[in-house]
């Protein structure tokens, strides 16, 4: 019997990322209800039961190419930060159990030697009546609309392809037949106009979670009170065609674009005095909008006050892997770390991340170390970018993502745009940018839809180091070119690097001459007329991350 909670739980679910079935484990937890076991059926099962070609002809009908690839992406990929099923629930001290085939004889035999109170499920096949028999109280099942509409499959994408307002979850009862059990309880949640497939997905996932909880609550103490379905508002729909998901994609995109959000992100915020005082100068003036601390920096404690005295400053973390020290200590994370126990600097960590030698549990540790250290001086991020763009690295993106998608953060996706050639005149940039520029692109190319595709983030990316050769002397109308109506796409991100005296970053960075020189030439331009003139407003990645609702339906109490 789980200590505490009275009831046995155990959770049936697939193999792979299951975020559904990990938040409901954790949020049960919390909530004094832990559960006992996982039982886990691998995805390919489903997939590849009538053979490999055949399920491979049958997903790429259903699905597409894309669909295919990210589902297939998901169960071999492999660094991308996120423990094994298995992993997370020896962690937890929950038993854990693979079988072939929920519905099969094995898996009765192996629930029965566990003896359940209550089964949940998570994205599993449609489980059959000898199964649902076993638990004494039952089985609910986690579904991510308001039934009874939109049962069945997908529910999310039907919501949206629809044209509805808001999506939902539904805590309902296990019977024969798909979505068809008596209603626990419910919650509704708002479109936002940033959200798509992905986003509404984590939202749904932790709100599902929450509501488990307080539903498994009720039924311990006796105060549950289904409420069966009305049937003559049940909607069911299936699988949808790669016509439809094509279809939908370019809708989402179309408004998304529509919509647009012109973020000018200071970088290095905490470096130096001189950073910080240029950072709140050009706030002060309404050029600056986000920045982005970083926590290991020297003059992080005054950062700190400055962002607490401007709370309308977005304030970020600015992952920071390629200089000074860690806030781990370096034994703990000896793949990011020379023998002294400093960062690499930054072509070192991209040789080792291109050779596969960063771990990315060290990652994860450090990220957790500099998050933390904003959380506890009382900030809270409104996203995560990376020093010298050190987290899109194969081994860093996938921890990165996780924390982000775990916290609720926004990400910088630093994809180059177009360069704007000019004449030789003035002084060469300081990096091979065309190079640098391949580099990212493959990076994210590869990276991106394996471990951050649905995350909160920009929709394009800009900095004065798109301008080729770098002038030597900034001006205004540089930045009304970087950000023309044409480079602004949805919400759109200028980086920038202000700073009051150059001399103070000798040491830190090679860009010191531009950073004063960008100060200057940003507290002369008018940044709000040029998002105006781009159809957008200013504003943060905060801006990106709608609030859910969090108030519940239920049937008349759970």
């Amino acid at each position: 019997m789980a200590e505490g909670s009275g009831l046995r739980i155990v959770v049936l679910t697939r193999r792979g990322r299951c975020a559904s079935a990990r938040a409901a484990v954790d949020s049960l937890a919390a909530a004094g209800l832990p559960v006992a076991a996982v039982v886990a059926e691998p995805w390919l099962n489903l997939v590849f039961s009538k053979g490999i070609l055949h399920g491979l002809r049958t997903q790429f009908l259903r699905h597409g190419w894309s669909t295919l690839r990210n589902k297939l992406g998901e169960q071999f990929s492999r660094g991308s930060g996120q423990e094994p099923l298995s992993a997370f629930c020896e962690a937890r001290g929950i038993a854990y159990v693979e079988v072939a085939d929920h519905n099969a004889p094995a898996c009765a035999a192996i629930l029965g030697s566990l003896q359940p109170d209550l089964i949940i499920t998570a994205n599993t096949r449609i489980i059959l009546p000898r199964i649902l028999r076993i638990p004494k109280k039952g089985g609910l099942n986690i579904h991510k609309s308001l039934l009874p509409r939109y049962a069945g499959l997908e529910s999310i994408f039907w919501a949206l392809y629809q044209g509805e307002k808001e999506v939902g979850v539904t805590i309902h009862c296990l019977a024969q037949g798909l979505d068809t059990g008596a209603i626990m309880a419910q919650t509704p949640l708002p479109v936002g106009p940033g959200d798509d497939l992905e986003s509404l997905d984590r939202k749904a996932d932790a709100e599902a979670a929450r509501l488990l909880a307080q539903v498994i609550t009720a039924i311990r103490d006796n105060k549950a009170a289904p409420l069966p379905q009305d049937e003559s508002q049940r909607t069911y729909f299936s699988w949808p065609t790669p016509a439809q998901r094509r279809e939908l994609a370019e809708r989402l995109a179309s408004r998304r674009a529509s919509q647009r959000l012109v973020i000018i992100n200071a970088d290095d915020f905490g470096l130096t005095r001189s950073v910080n005082q240029a950072v709140v100068a050009c706030h002060e003036k309404g050029v600056v909008t986000s920045a982005t601390l970083m926590a290991n920096a020297p003059a992080f404690d005054e950062a700190v006050a400055l962002a607490k005295a401007h709370p309308s400053l977005g304030v970020g973390l600015h992952f920071n892997l390629t200089l000074g020290t860690p806030l781990c200590p370096p034994d703990r994370i000896p793949s990011l770390v020379d023998a002294s126990g400093a960062f690499f600097p930054r072509r070192g960590l991209e040789l080792k991340a291109l050779l596969g030698r960063v771990e990315s549990s060290h990652v994860a540790l450090e990220l957790e170390a500099q998050y933390h250290r904003l959380a506890h001086a009382g900030l809270k991020p409104t996203h995560i970018d990376g020093h010298q763009h050190c987290h899109v690295l194969p081994g860093v993106l996938g921890p990165v993502a996780d924390f982000c998608r775990a916290h609720g953060l926004g990400i910088r996706c630093p994809r180059p745009a177009p360069l704007i050639r000019r004449s030789s005149q003035g002084s060469p940039a300081k990096t091979p940018r065309s190079l640098r520029s391949l580099l990212l692109k493959a990076l994210l190319s590869w990276q991106w839809p394996r471990h951050a595709r649905g995350l909160a983030g920009n929709d394009s990316f800009t900095s004065v180091f798109d301008i080729v050769p770098l002038p030597s002397r900034l001006a205004p109308s540089d930045y009304a070119e970087l950000l023309a109506p044409s480079r602004v796409q949805g919400a759109a991100e200028l980086m920038v690097h202000p700073s009051s005296d150059a001399g103070q970053l000798k040491g830190l960075t090679r860009i010191g001459d531009v950073s004063e020189a960008e100060y200057a030439a940003l507290l002369a331009a008018d940044v709000g007329a040029l998002a105006a003139a781009a159809g957008g407003r200013l504003g943060h990645y905060g801006d990106l991350r709608p609030v859910p609702s969090s108030t519940p339906m239920t049937g008349r109490s759970a």
